[in-house]
């Protein structure tokens, strides 16, 4: 098989979580390709586990749809279609918007100060040009905003969708210009936060989000 060998796993966590997230991440990043055969014996090895929790970590992708099982043949990556991208980030629209709305009604200074603290790494790393470390703050900003929000229900829902389409994002942040654009839309998020704009801030939100969904969509496209 031609997938990236992955690290062996070690300790007494749960290892089918465990094993499930590596392979998620495996999958999501393109290390193991669309229409691979996942071959649970050799995983197992790679891993340093037995093959059952590989089984039912693959069994748990099949359900979110990122591997297929084929009666007789086995299990096979499913890969992410640009419809599937789409409903993500249409789901991703809808609650970070409200994430940030119910932020803005329960108002923390605390809060803010870890947002802008996560701005200034976001200044930093244009400065470099470092579009990877720009890519990290920012999920670390947006995920303070779900954190923030108080609804726990929310963070895991955002929490379980996002991974589909943070490799795409951070392709789209290689477009000239898009870092620095990226960049206001914050500034101006947390300008409307610290104004306790509720309204406000869920509106340019949810544009943020849909601009970037915008520019995956053209990227897509042209790849195909």
């Amino acid at each position: 098989m031609g997938f990236i060998a992955l690290n062996r796993i070690e300790g007494y966590e749960l290892l089918t979580q465990k094993v499930y997230k590596v392979l998620k991440e495996a999958i999501l990043k393109g290390d193991i390709s669309k229409g691979e055969r996942l071959v649970e014996l050799q995983i197992a090895r790679q891993l340093g586990t037995s093959r059952t929790p590989v089984r039912e970590a693959i069994h748990r992708l099949a359900m979110e749809g990122l591997v297929e099982l084929v009666p007789n043949q086995g299990a096979f990556v499913a890969g992410i279609s640009l419809r599937d991208v789409e409903e993500v980030f249409q789901i991703r629209s809808v609650l970070e918007g409200l994430a940030v709305k119910l932020f803005a009604l329960r108002w923390d200074e605390g809060k803010m100060m870890e947002l802008e603290s996560k701005l200034c790494e976001m200044r930093k790393a244009i400065g470099k040009g470092d579009i990877v470390s720009y890519a990290d703050s920012d999920s670390k900003f947006h995920r303070l905003l779900w954190l923030f929000s108080g609804n726990n229900r929310l963070l895991k829902v955002l929490d379980s969708v996002v991974p589909y389409i943070d490799a795409y994002r951070l392709r789209s942040l290689h477009i000239p210009g898009v870092m620095e654009k990226s960049f206001e839309d914050h500034l101006n998020l947390v300008d409307l936060l610290k104004r306790r704009d509720a309204e406000g801030a869920e509106i340019l939100m949810r544009k943020h989000v849909e601009r970037v969904l915008e520019r995956v969509l053209n990227m897509g496209r042209e790849e195909h």
